[in-house]
């Protein structure tokens, strides 16, 4: 299920230069983000006929989004339908002269489930859909991940998503449904829903992902979890309606995403014992390392940069009498101690582990074994480092991790 190009991209972006103070390392840094989502069916489907002009769409709502998607006509209909400007699309000349012959009484595309979020404050959904067509005796499944900008909704991807809507699609919508309640009617299915769950008992995406393998290589299981029509032939797939009422279920739900920009650094020897003077003060002037000098000695040790919500955050790691850690918070060239605990785990993390472990973890690949089945352990939609799948594994393995540990 992954997705090698995008966490090409990823990690491209990642990739900042070197400091004069520290040994940077741009990685692909993920996390955990507990979410109330609302998952919404459509049983029967909600059918959506093809319209041969745009300016009848109503964009404001997603049925308007996935009208459009399907009747596009010409390429300027069809990229109008995203939110960024630059994106292209492989449907070409061929495809709009075939969308221009559809027979609309016997073809039509179909909306079957609905998952909403907030990410960074932007409204998100996945959208499940499949298209009917007359003469194919199966429906083409699909998955749509759109973003709503100035009141219109718009086709919108966010990167390394690929398992999520992959779980989304593929999967009995009713199976999904129970499995984000976590009760079903189901003893295996309860079984299942109980191994998913995360330490606070809510549905942890990282779980299914990690397990997805091996549920769809066991055929009681797969028959069990997935979409019905594509594990028993024949199964009934021509009842979508013009008016069908969705229900609309809300639940809290574990969800990965990759931190928009992470850098670990490890800083050099000439940032250690450091104390408050002319010297250093003007080195850290406009730095979050400002915050830790004082007139006692301090080293330095390791700090790890990222943004989330769309704020700078510091997570340094130093040595003042004992290893500490501090999160510090970075808004327009002012720095501040972040002391909402928001990333208790994170500094309680960094401040366990060495340096170098962290470093190993973050490369692609793993010639140690033991790092290696760490990896396994640690990693979800990407191959990055799942902080709060680290921060867990630390925690239940501290007697086999010592020699990655601090004293």
């Amino acid at each position: 299920m992954k997705n090698k190009l995008l966490i090409i991209i990823v990690g491209l972006s990642c990739i900042l230069g070197f400091s004069q103070d520290n040994t940077n390392l741009g990685i692909i840094a993920e996390y955990n983000k507990p979410l109330q989502i609302e998952y919404i069916m459509y049983n029967p489907p909600l059918k959506i006929g093809q319209i041969n002009k745009q300016s009848k769409i109503d964009y404001s709502n997603l049925e308007g989004l996935i009208q459009s998607f399907y009747s596009a006509s010409n390429l300027k209909w069809a990229l109008s339908d995203y939110l960024d400007k630059e994106a292209k699309t492989d449907r070409d000349q061929e495809h709009f002269d075939a969308v221009r012959k559809t027979d609309v009484k016997k073809n039509y595309i179909q909306i079957e489930t609905v998952y909403k979020f907030e990410y960074n404050a932007r409204p998100f959904a996945c959208v499940k859909y499949s298209f009917i067509m007359d003469k194919v005796p199966f429906p083409f499944i699909g998955m749509m991940s759109a973003e709503k900008s100035n009141g219109r909704w718009y086709i919108s991807n966010l990167l390394n998503q690929s398992d999520v809507k992959a779980f989304l699609s593929t999967f009995d919508q009713n199976v999904v449904n129970d499995l984000f309640g976590q009760k079903s009617d189901n003893v295996e299915l309860s079984n299942i829903a109980n191994k998913l769950k995360n330490i606070d008992g809510y549905f942890d995406f990282t779980r299914i992902i990690k397990m997805y393998s091996s549920f769809m290589n066991n055929p009681e299981a797969k028959q069990l979890l997935k979409d019905k029509r594509l594990t028993i032939k024949d199964t009934p797939f021509r009842n979508a309606e013009l008016k069908s009422i969705p229900k609309a279920y809300k639940y809290q739900v574990s969800h990965p995403f990759i931190l928009s920009k992470s850098i670990f650094s490890k800083y050099k020897s000439k940032n250690q014992k450091i104390i408050k003077d002319e010297k250093t003060t003007k080195r850290f002037l406009n730095k979050p390392e400002s915050l830790l000098l004082k007139e006692t000695p301090i080293s330095l040790i390791n700090k790890f940069y990222f943004i989330d919500d769309n704020t700078n955050y510091y997570i340094i790691k130093y040595l003042d009498g004992q290893k500490k850690t501090l999160t510090i918070k970075g808004e327009n060239g002012t720095y501040s101690i972040f002391k909402s605990g928001k990333f208790k785990d994170w500094e309680d993390l960094f401040l366990n582990i060495k340096s170098d472990f962290f470093i190993e973890l973050s490369k692609k690949g793993a010639k140690d074994g033991d790092l290696k089945k760490i990896k396994e352990e640690i990693t979800s939609i990407s191959e990055g480092v799942n902080l709060d799948l680290l921060s867990e594994y630390v925690k239940e393995n501290k007697s086999s991790l010592s020699k990655y540990l601090e004293e």
